[in-house]
């Protein structure tokens, strides 16, 4: 057999083909309808889902743009190139305004509606573009919709639906899906319009999420199969897109590196890089092709990677794909080509950088999916035309049966995996029912306990994170919180009258909360000093409150300049620190006995934090120390305007209306 050109010069005819019939492209969109009710529909649990995954915090949750809709948000969310301060890695800044405007509609870290909904409109929009990518290629509108609809049910695709931060993935998706379109409307008939909006696109997907990078290389692809336009000229107006994505390559780099670590493949080693990439390779197939046991979370398998039986797999695995990848071009061009592109968009998340805590990941694969899919296209395509009228047919009959069974074996798994996601605990559980030892589960969950009370599951968890993991970059983070388990802990055996154990608990809670500041190796998260050096002021007062009831004034005395000492450190750590301010004019106002600086801190807290309703009572108090009633009396009718349900306001609203002569109140710690 003749063996084909490495570049092969388009006719006219590619250059200048038809687009498909008119009633073809009718039914194309009758299908797409379709195709988007039904993604839709099986995707639907998602938007009850109110789970927060491992970086939401950082995307919404404590992003104090994305929480204050603005044109100065937007501002900063745009000309922050090379060092985003919201977010810790790359520039993204039309995923943060997306993000924004979702708060702005409503979203809300308890209330996370409004943010799937988009994510959803998304996920259904990339599952019609994907399958508008496969008609303009084969021009086939029954075998577009779908290989769109084996793409749109996957359960693979839930991680980027379900998980908020993964806007990025979603937008960037889109933009991307786009500019392939309209890169193929311009190789069937060029025009400059074409072209432009397919860089336009481009750079859309790259203010989006950078991992769209690679695409100019699969545009390339496309041009070897199945455009069939690969020629130097085809290779040349490339040059363009490859310039632009230089230049989103430098920027990433430079803002991931400044506001995030990131290990270049030198510093990785070969050989490790190596064993990654053949694991990664084999993994993606078997997930794509196996969709079981899925899971946000995938940690790195312990050193020495080759003793792992998934990397030796992935090793032997690899090596027989290539072979048979390069065995089909007797034949086809569709297999290498179609892994080709998913390789390539792939590259950025294959683990070659260091930039992730985890091996593989599902919304990695997300894009990149673009290659299977018009592999499986291209056999659909080869099935509907097989053979003459009667077994066409028949053929034809089989080819949507498979299909439809395939897709209704992906919805059911989807919605299985769809119900993980639902809370965040049941997230966490499910991760570390798979991952007992990783950190981030580990932390998350503990975090999550912590808000809802249950402190001494929470301080269970955050030891093992700290214990077995104390190299982690994150750990001092782990005794932060551990130090707050321990701490409430101590508060309950107060409050129980159970002074012991209480004492136990703080003396716990105060070497935690000195491990975190001891432990904290990254100059760029210097300002999580201000947490601990919170933390162990408060701590300070509650012994010291202690003390105080054991009639040991003295050991009291030292305990409440201790924690004044520690709170001024948190001040200086991190000026905007509001619990800082809070917890000093605390401290000054009760046991020290100076209602006067009290106040002055008060205030301060209050300009940091404006709508918290503690900042609000804090200053109540505070005006009440100082004998300002009338004054103390607004404070606290601003303090139950925020938060109806405040029992120790609206007591002290009482009492201070009902009787002129009562007695200054005191702020609990």
């Amino acid at each position: 057999m003749k063996r084909r050109a490495k570049l092969e010069k388009p006719s006219v005819g590619a250059r200048r083909a038809p687009g498909p019939p008119a009633r073809e492209t009718v039914l194309f969109v009758a299908l797409a309808v379709l195709l988007a009710g039904v993604v839709a529909v099986v995707h639907g649990p998602a938007l009850t889902a109110q789970s927060h995954a491992l970086d939401d915090h950082m995307y919404m949750i404590n992003n104090p743009l994305v929480r204050n809709p603005s044109w100065d948000s937007v501002g900063r969310f745009v000309g922050e190139v090379t060092k985003p301060s919201s977010v810790r890695g790359y520039y993204q800044p039309l995923t943060m305004i997306s993000l924004m405007i979702d708060y702005a509609c409503g979203g809300r870290p308890d209330d996370m509606t409004v943010f799937r909904r988009t994510s959803l409109a998304l996920h259904v929009l990339n599952s019609v573009l994907m399958a508008t990518v496969v008609f303009l290629c084969f021009r086939n509108a029954v075998v577009a919709a779908m290989a769109g609809l084996l793409f749109g049910l996957h359960p693979m695709t839930v991680e980027a639906v379900a998980w908020m931060g993964e806007r990025k993935t979603l937008l960037a998706t889109f933009f991307s899906l786009a500019s392939v379109g309209a890169y193929i409307l311009h190789a069937r008939r060029p025009h400059w319009s074409k072209y432009t909006a397919c860089a336009a696109l481009f750079v859309l997907a790259l203010l989006s999420k950078p991992t769209s990078t690679p695409l100019p290389v699969v545009l390339l692809l496309l041009d070897y199969w199945p455009l069939r336009r690969l020629s130097w000229r085809s290779a040349l107006e490339k040059l363009p897109l490859l310039a632009i994505a230089a230049l989103s390559a430098v920027l990433t780099v430079v803002s991931q590196a400044s506001a995030a670590s990131v290990q270049s493949p030198d510093e990785q080693g070969l050989a490790r890089n190596v064993l990654i990439v053949c694991h990664n390779v084999v993994f993606y197939l078997y997930k794509v092709a196996w969709p079981a046991d899925l899971a946000p979370f995938y940690p790195f398998p312990p050193a020495p990677l080759i003793r792992q039986p998934m990397v030796l797999a992935g090793v032997i695995g690899t090596l027989l794909l290539l072979a048979g990848l390069l065995a089909s071009l007797r034949w086809t061009r569709a297999l290498l080509t179609g892994w080709l592109i998913f390789f390539v968009a792939i590259t950025p998340t294959l683990g070659v950088i260091g930039f992730t805590i985890v091996i593989a990941s599902d919304k990695y694969a997300y894009l990149p999916a673009l290659g299977f899919v018009l592999v499986i296209a291209a056999g659909l395509a080869a099935a509907w035309a097989y053979g003459g009228a009667p077994r066409k047919a028949w053929v034809r009959a089989a080819t949507v049966g498979v299909v439809v069974l395939a897709a209704g074996f992906e919805a059911v798994a989807t919605r299985q995996y769809l119900q993980v996601w639902q809370t965040t605990e049941g997230l966490y559980r499910h991760v570390l029912a798979r991952a007992p030892d990783a950190y981030e589960p580990l932390y998350n969950l503990g975090l999550r306990l912590n808000e809802r009370g249950q402190y001494a599951e929470a301080a269970e968890l955050l030891r093992r994170a700290v214990e077995r993991n104390p190299n982690h970059w994150r750990v001092h983070q782990g005794y932060n919180d551990l130090g707050v388990s321990l701490m409430q802990l101590g508060n309950a055996a107060r409050t129980a009258g159970d002074y012991k154990t209480a004492l136990d608990r703080f003396r716990e809670a105060h070497e935690a909360l000195e491990a975190a500041l001891r432990r904290r190796t990254r100059p760029d998260l210097a300002t999580d000093d201000s947490r601990a050096y919170t933390n162990l002021g408060i701590v300070q007062n509650r012994v010291g409150l202690i003390r105080r009831e054991l009639n040991q004034p003295n050991e009291a005395e030292k305990c409440f300049a201790r924690a004044e000492e520690y709170l001024r450190q948190a001040v200086t750590a991190n000026p905007d620190n509001d619990s800082a301010y809070f917890n000093l004019s605390i401290v000054l106002g009760g046991p020290l006995e100076r209602p006067a600086e009290a106040l002055e801190y008060a205030q301060r807290a209050l300009q940091l934090a404006p709508r918290n309703p503690m900042r609000h009572y804090n200053m109540a108090i505070a005006h009440n120390r100082l004998g300002q009633r009338e004054t103390a009396i607004g404070y606290l009718r601003q303090t139950l305007a925020l938060n109806p349900a405040h029992a120790d306001a609206r007591r002290m609203l009482d009492r201070l209306l009902n009787a002129q002569d009562a007695p200054p109140d005191d702020a609990g710690p």
